[in-house]
């Protein structure tokens, strides 16, 4: 829970920091943009997150 709530802050911090007086319509279409410009990199995020994800230990029933 604290990582996801960190990884906010940090990406609002970050466009306030880039844009403090930003538009919600300027937004929308900068995000729009990336995402059909850029969306192999969500394929590389994930694949990254799946590579390094912990394994729990295995518990023995015996």
């Amino acid at each position: 829970m604290k990582k996801r709530i960190g990884t906010v802050m940090c990406l609002s911090g970050i466009l306030l920091l880039i844009q403090p007086d930003f538009k919600s319509d300027e937004v929308a279409m900068m995000l729009n943009y990336i995402v059909v410009h850029y969306w192999p990199i969500g394929l590389i995020v994930a694949g990254a997150f799946m590579m390094n994800q912990k394994q729990k230990p295995r518990r023995n029933k015996n």
